[in-house]
């Protein structure tokens, strides 16, 4: 766009001030930032869940946005955990069951670690004898040093899986293990408690009593257990495997509590995280899952009131017309207008190889969904808007759309040569797609329910605002002015709606409203936003050094140069 009156970037450095070092201004950790009945959340546990997720994903957690997202999170745990102890949940003998073998397989895990790095060496000869008995093939033209580590990476799982084979024989001969799997495949699989008659049996025998289990625990867990374990029930082979690791989890076990695991503060703390969480899936399971009640019915009556969930998608395949400025892309329009009417199909071809910007495939893009994106050109809301402007039924191939400027900047018209509109799937089809999407929703739908009366049972109060210390007006400009130099320009519009709230003084926040309307126009091409801002700019603060320039913008944007430069002359 063709500026005029006064330079407006010269505007940025008359707006943003001179760059100052931000001081590292952090809120204390004993800020509480929710309470609710029976407990509170600070700054400082946030914090540090924070700090638990992956490095990856910790970035997105720290923007404003990200906290309150886990603020809310953290919220809804807290509620839902407070209410399962309130139904007792933790005293169940079903949570009991459920919870002895997670906890059991994490002292396993543990003690089988500890047990490996303790007793498992790996010494620089057995490593030599290695490299010598390979020098010839694999380690060729090698000296011994350049490969150790990669030697010691080979031998080191084999020499560990040997011990731990040869160590679980010692234990299974110590608690004197037996396992009867033909006990377990007179189990219903299907339906378990159909097979309570079972239930006294010994599935593991031991001399140890914690080690004895019997049908009714592995019914009890079976009915938690992910469906590809469960497939691998049906078979001898995979209920031998269950015993043997159920064995080995605990004897393991059983080896960690007499080395005095329990005892361990972080073995304790990690303890009661298994715990937790048990207590959240049952709450969750008991307030959320169990209240769904689904029928043929039901179903049938969801699946035509969301046919769009169950449809293939609509998409649209256009030959399109890329040019630097309007007046070719005007010019070209009509060229091709003539050859649609002359059903000249291989000079339109030739006119885009020579001219368009855009060559790939003689113009031609597939596949185009309505989710913004133009394949081969990326994503561009104004483009995506004029290809899905005609509804779908009304296209035709020998129309033209008009000349835009997409948001790369390129001046472009275009025809729409196929339209393939969604079509739904017969429902005998998908029925078990159609169930899972309708328990999705469901539970979707319960939850927040639940979520909502939790919030008013527990009297949830949350202050989003003390999340961040608000930064003082110049430090907010050059964050602002930061992420412009990086083209970040809606991280930098954030930075100016910071000002706006925080400093409704008519010129702090009157320079960030004219900023933030200037990027809508210039870097973010979003003219009737940007239209918007600047209007209400004026309206809303006294006359000042940027209303002349705001009303130069509003012309310019509505295509009224010719005004300004009248004006100017």
């Amino acid at each position: 766009m063709q500026r005029h009156g006064l330079p407006l970037y010269g505007l940025i450095l008359i707006i943003l001030t001179a760059s100052l070092p931000l001081p590292g201004v952090g809120v204390p950790r004993e800020t509480i930032v929710a309470e609710f009945t029976g407990g509170n959340i600070t700054s400082g546990e946030l914090d540090d869940r924070i700090d638990k997720i992956p490095p990856m994903y910790q970035t997105k957690y720290k923007t404003e946005d990200g906290k309150n997202s886990l603020l809310d999170m953290m919220c809804t745990e807290e509620l839902f955990y407070l209410e399962g102890l309130a139904m007792n949940i933790k005293d169940s003998p079903k949570f009991q069951e459920r919870i002895e073998i997670q906890i059991k397989t994490y002292y396993a895990q543990e003690f089988k670690k500890n047990l490996l790095v303790e007793n498992v060496t790996l010494s620089r000869e057995e490593k030599y004898d290695y490299f010598r008995q390979h020098a010839n093939d694999i380690y060729a033209g090698v000296i011994f040093e350049e490969v150790e580590n990669s030697i010691e990476l080979q031998l080191r799982p084999k020499k560990e899986e040997q011990y731990y084979q040869d160590y679980l024989t010692l234990l299974r001969q110590e608690y004197e293990i037996s396992v009867y799997p033909d006990v377990l495949e007179q189990v219903n699989l299907d339906y378990p408690e159909a097979s309570r008659f079972l239930y006294p049996e010994k599935i593991i025998d031991s001399s140890s009593s914690d080690i004895v289990k019997n049908v009714e625990f592995f019914v009890t867990n079976y009915t938690e257990m992910p469906p590809q374990q469960k497939n691998s029930m049906s078979t001898t082979e995979g209920l031998n495997k269950y015993l043997a690791d159920l064995a080995e989890i605990l004897m393991l076990h059983a080896e960690a509590v007499k080395a005095g695991y329990e005892e361990r503060p972080d073995i304790r703390e990690t303890v009661q995280q298994i715990e937790r969480n048990m207590v959240l899936k049952t709450a969750y399971n008991m307030l959320v899952i169990d209240e769904i009640t689904i029928t043929d019915e039901t179903m049938n009556q969801y699946y035509n009131n969301n046919l769009d969930k169950f449809s293939t998608k609509a998409s649209r395949q256009i030959q399109t017309f890329h040019f630097a400025t309007r007046e070719t892309a005007d010019q070209m329009r009509k060229d091709v207008k003539k050859l649609l009417n002359r059903n000249h199909q291989n000079e339109i071809n030739r006119l885009v190889e020579e001219h368009s910007l855009y060559t790939k495939n003689n113009g031609i893009i597939d596949n185009i969904y309505q989710n913004d994106i133009i394949p081969g050109i990326g994503k561009d809301e104004v483009y995506a808007g004029h290809v899905w402007k005609t509804a779908a039924g009304k296209t035709s191939p020998d129309v033209l759309s008009k000349v835009f400027q997409s948001q790369q900047g390129d001046y472009v018209f275009f025809r729409i040569l196929l339209d393939n509109p969604a079509q739904a799937r017969p429902f005998v089809e998908i029925i078990d797609r159609v169930r899972d999407t309708m328990i999705k929703d469901l539970s979707k739908q319960k939850f927040d329910e639940q979520t909502i009366r939790l919030q008013q049972k527990y009297q949830l109060v949350k202050y989003p605002e003390r999340l961040f210390a608000v930064l003082s007006s110049e430090e907010y400009f050059q964050l602002a002015e930061e992420a412009q130099k990086k083209r970040r320009f809606l991280d930098a519009i954030y930075y100016y709606d910071k000002v706006i709230k925080n400093y409704p003084n008519n010129n702090d926040d009157y320079k960030a409203t004219f900023m933030k309307a200037f990027l809508y126009a210039e870097e973010l091409d979003k003219k009737d936003l940007a239209i918007e801002i600047f209007q209400d700019l004026l309206k809303s603060y006294p006359e000042s050094d940027l209303h002349e320039s705001a009303r130069f913008m509003i012309m310019e944007l509505e295509g009224k140069g010719s005004i300004i430069e009248k004006f100017e002359d």
